[in-house]
């Protein structure tokens, strides 16, 4: 019976060729978009979820309010996290980054260096390839390579016992023996780590043993009988118990809890929530919002391809109507042919599904490089199989449900009478209905993609606020062994004929990611409500030709000028303690920092003076139309975190600055 059935339903197909291809391609159009989107959602919510007890590893996220909150924290946290919830952590790590370069022979590599505590590798076990990563965290000497970073420093040869000097952008100097050549799991992490040591008290500046400066992240893992709310409870006794009180100004009836605020944050929910992108490196960050908006399209398009399946077998069910109704004259039952015709819909749908496959293998290398990523169907792995069981099975029942239905019940008498069938009124509306349905979705699927489109185009055509063309930057001028020739460097590039104007900065202005940037809070000097009237703001720091090098227009004040701002001298150098008591520090914001800061215009703003509160006092900035460098430099770039202008990122992470020329 089912051979019977199996060869009905293949002649069926042959002797009605362009439908049968309509319906196929049709669908396996639907079900390609459909295995596109899922391995894109199935990669973008699987960062993070394969470490060990993942749901258990948190990172300690602070702040002075839930609108003001960071994952960079004092090196102090750690040690009292664990001695005030010793039965709750069973392991903790401070993750602490530093930019510099890694000397090797006579090779020098630009590189984040990581220092990590003992626990690190037992809260993110990494697969060893080489060496031992328990011997490299016995010691502060000991070093472990990323396999990326190994082949890139070593090639084929064996880097273990190999001895490497790192030197930070301060000019400090350490030598390292490599131990360990490993690599994470799975590359769906927010941990970007291309080398560790350990993290030892020796090694930990003595300018942040403080509970006023942050730099690590910390994570902890927690144990299986730890409650998490009651932990989460404890967390503002934790504070005004163990950090001293002289860490934040406090009112007479303030404690220091109501100021200074921990919480946890989910290792897989950093991702789509960064806060900043952190000392472990993070480079890419999710949007759920995308990720819903990608689902919805993808459930869009598989219904628009099995409603096409419905109409079109429903509308061609008069050219079967005879078939039908002998069927039943001889004895097939309603039961037979509803087998029939939901098996014919079966082959359909998997011969849909194989060529979807194809479909997807084609699509993928042109998906990847719009997306950045690196997706592959995986064929190994079980739920896959299970998956496509479903999907098939779904679209099978959705779009073959009711045509069989519609073709099983056929009346053989009226059928045979007139040659055809008897549409009634209920099928014929059902249809009209989801023909509508298919061209509205169709339309809003053609709108939806041309203003993604047209948006694409109008952000690389937008005007950035500077003229990106004939741009070219050299990085690492940051490195002490440079930074004190980089004037010199500028000479000598503006002596060249090809070179009109040259500027040091200490990143570029659309860099998102990277250079010697801060982030930090601002407010007006008349403010009545300091904790109210905190704006976020992220700075970077330039020199006098920054602006015509870049081709910058200043819509109010002027730009920074050698008669009239005295220049700072340690532009890329360490803090300078001296700097928190200068009062007249002359920077220039944009105009959403104008708008955040409460000013109607940009000439009303010109003039004003902000400040940024520090743990001893209040340095105040005459501003212009720019930014904040931590009471650091004088010159300085200003503009709230993610607008457009000057897209900068990372706090006291010190990565190579630029010298931007045209």
């Amino acid at each position: 019976m089912f051979k019977n059935y199996f060869t009905t339903a293949i002649n069926n197909l042959l002797k009605n060729k362009l439908y049968s291809a309509i319906n196929i391609i049709g669908l396996a159009v639907g079900l390609a978009a459909c295995l596109i989107i899922t391995l894109y959602v199935r990669n973008e919510l699987s960062y993070d979820k394969h470490w060990e007890k993942a749901a258990l590893i948190y990172r300690i996220i602070q702040g002075s309010s839930p609108e003001r909150t960071n994952s960079f924290t004092s090196v102090m946290l750690l040690p009292a996290l664990k001695q005030y919830f010793s039965g709750d952590i069973e392991f903790g790590t401070r993750i602490m980054g530093n930019e510099g370069e890694l000397q090797i022979y006579d090779m020098r590599y630009p590189v984040s260096f990581t220092q990590v505590d003992e626990d690190f590798i037992y809260i993110f076990k990494a697969e060893v390839l080489k060496g031992s990563l328990e011997i490299t965290l016995q010691t502060p000497d000991n070093i472990a390579l990323s396999e990326e970073s190994a082949v890139q420093y070593f090639g084929d040869k064996d880097p273990i016992g190999e001895v490497i000097t790192f030197k930070d952008n301060y000019g400090n100097e350490e030598q390292y023996q490599v131990t360990a050549v490993y690599r994470f799991i799975s590359p769906n992490t927010v941990l970007n780590i291309p080398c560790f040591s350990l993290l030892t008290e020796s090694r930990i500046p003595e300018s942040i043993r403080n509970w006023y400066t942050y730099w690590p992240d910390t994570y902890v893992r927690l144990s299986e009988t730890a409650d998490i709310k009651k932990f989460v409870s404890r967390l503002p006794n934790f504070v005004d118990k163990t950090i001293p009180v002289g860490v934040r100004k406090l009112q007479p009836d303030q404690k220091l809890s109501d100021i200074l605020h921990y919480s946890l944050q989910k290792i897989n929910d950093i991702y789509f929530n960064p806060f900043d992108m952190g000392l472990s490196g993070q480079t890419r960050v999710g949007n759920r919002a995308v990720i819903a908006v990608y689902i919805m399209i993808s459930i869009l398009v598989l219904i628009i391809g099995c409603i096409n399946f419905v109409i079109l077998t429903t509308a061609k069910a008069t050219q079967r109507a005879r078939e039908v109704a002998i069927r039943k004259v001889v004895g097939a039952r309603f039961k037979q042919l509803f087998i029939q015709f939901l098996g014919e819909s079966l082959l359909i749908t998997s011969m849909a599904f194989l060529i979807s496959i194809v479909m997807t293998e084609l699509a993928l290398p042109f998906f990847e490089t719009l997306m950045d990523l690196e997706l592959a169907v995986p064929y190994r792995s079980p739920a896959s199989y299970i998956f496509a069981f479903f999907l098939v099975t779904m679209v099978r029942l959705s779009g073959g449900l009711y045509p069989a239905f519609v073709l099983s019940r056929f009346s053989p008498t009226k059928a045979l009478k007139s040659n055809q069938a008897t549409d009634t009124g209920g099928s014929s509306k059902l249809r009209n209905v989801l023909v509508i349905f298919q061209f509205s979705a169709s339309i809003v699927l053609i709108i939806a993609t041309a203003v993604a489109y047209f948006q694409l185009l109008y952000t690389s055509k937008h005007d950035l606020g500077f003229n990106p063309e004939n741009l070219l930057v050299v990085e690492g001028i940051s490195n002490r062994d440079i930074s004190d020739h980089r004037k010199t460097l500028q000479q000598e590039l503006l002596k060249l004929p090809e070179i009109t104007n040259a500027a040091l900065s200490s990143t570029q202005p659309n860099e998102l990611k990277g250079g010697i940037t801060t982030k930090g809070n601002f407010r007006t000097k008349t403010s009545s409500s300091k904790q109210d009237q905190e704006i976020g703001i992220i700075n970077m720091c330039v020199d006098y030709h920054f602006f015509n090098t870049f081709k910058i227009s200043v819509l109010s004040g002027r730009y920074f000028s050698k008669d009239m701002d005295k220049e700072e001298p340690n532009l890329f150098g360490p803090p300078n303690k001296n700097t928190e008591e200068k009062k007249d520090i002359r920077i220039i914001i944009n105009e959403t920092a104008v708008r955040q800061l409460g000013y109607i215009s940009s000439d009303e703003a010109v003039g004003e003076i902000i400040s940024t509160p520090s743990y001893r006092t209040d340095v105040f900035w005459k501003t212009a139309v720019s930014k904040w460098r931590h009471a650091l430099h004088q010159r300085t770039l200003a503009r709230p975190f993610g607008m457009r202008f000057f897209q900068c990122s990372r706090k006291r992470k010190r990565s190579p600055t630029s010298l931007s020329k045209t």
